[in-house]
């Protein structure tokens, strides 16, 4: 036999202190989750301003072909009476005013 009992004893126990992690294993773990954490924060914020932008911007194009309408009802009304409506890709009403 190559060892004393003490020996075999000690070989048959678990290591008192776990296998720990290493430390450059840990940096970086914890570097992936920030780095995801800033894109998921990033890209929520660019897609909120981007939304926010491009509604402000059709907003502002409604509300200046609803100026150019109101400017001129005659030229309103016939345009709503003809088959062929000239204000381009844009869509558009004729709701009649007599309720």
């Amino acid at each position: 036999m190559s060892g004393s009992a003490t020996d075999l004893l000690e070989a048959d126990q678990p290591p008192l202190h776990p296998q720990r992690v290493p430390l450059r294993i840990t940096l970086v773990g914890l570097l992936v989750v920030l780095v995801a954490l800033a894109l998921a924060a990033t890209g929520f914020a660019a897609t909120n301003l981007l939304r926010e932008y491009l509604v402000d911007q059709q907003d502002a194009q409604l509300s200046g072909y609803a100026r150019d309408l109101e400017g001129d009802p005659a030229t309103t009304q016939t345009n709503c009476s003809s088959p062929g409506f000239p204000f381009g890709a844009s869509y558009f009403a004729c709701v009649p005013t007599d309720g």
